[in-house]
């Protein structure tokens, strides 16, 4: 479990020189995987790069291809001190990197199974 390394920082720079102040990638996990499975790019006020614009510059992708790797599902670890989200009923969440003051923060969902049984139950109202 780790922040993330210093290689990183030259394609959030990037992307901060196209504007984007935050970048929000998303996770997802169960049984004994999980997957960082997209990643968002918002400009001022919260607008969100749409999908046209995310592939008609290639920094976009250069950035996809490096925030969703092994480094950043060891920060996610991190981040939510170690909770379990790609094991058993795993957990989903999103991490937002902001790149102003090159801070993040974390929304997280555990998933939990309980089981319930009830015996001996009337049928009828009475009897």
């Amino acid at each position: 479990m780790s922040k993330l390394p210093l290689s990183k920082l030259p394609i959030l720079i990037k992307l901060k020189d196209l504007g984007v102040e935050s970048v929000e990638i998303s996770f997802s996990g169960s049984g004994d995987s999980g997957d960082l499975d997209d990643v968002y790019f918002y400009k001022a006020e919260g607008k969100y790069v749409n999908y046209d614009e995310v592939n008609s510059n290639p920094i976009y992708k250069e950035a996809q291809d490096e925030l969703l790797g092994d480094e950043m599902a060891e920060y996610i670890d991190y981040a939510i001190e170690g909770a379990d989200w790609y094991n058993n009923d795993g957990g989903f969440g999103t991490i937002r990197l902001y790149l102003n003051n090159m801070t993040a923060s974390c929304e997280y969902s555990q998933r939990i199974t309980e089981d319930y049984s009830y015996e001996g139950l009337s049928i009828f109202n009475e009897m």
